[in-house]
């Protein structure tokens, strides 16, 4: 089943990224951290979190890339940087920014 899949991936993210566990962020976490409804999440939203306490983990291959696409807080509209000037963003605000390397996740099942 598709839910067995996305635990399994969420598993091997979260060690990963040396987390004891990870899970979808609740309506009221999203609101906390990010003070975006589910829906409108975008790595731009973490320049809502005032507390820096959100990681920006991205796949390491978006790095490669000419440019990204993100919402703007908004999902009705994209705005495109490339990631250097995307991390750059997220990290000026006082964010960290981890890369993961996908290509070495277990294939889906």
């Amino acid at each position: 089943a598709a839910s067995d899949v996305y635990k399994r991936q969420l598993k091997w993210l979260s060690a990963a990224l040396g987390s004891s566990k990870l899970s979808f962020a609740s309506a009221d976490r999203l609101d906390t951290y990010l003070k975006l409804p589910q829906g409108s999440v975008s790595p731009l939203g973490i320049l809502n979190d005032e507390s820096r306490s959100v990681i920006f983990a991205a796949d390491a291959a978006l790095a490669s890339l000419p440019a990204i696409g993100v919402h703007p807080n908004d999902n009705t509209a994209t705005v495109f940087f490339s990631f250097a000037d995307l991390r750059r963003i997220i990290e000026a605000h006082g964010n960290s920014v981890v890369l993961i390397d996908f290509s070495v996740c277990p294939p889906q099942m």
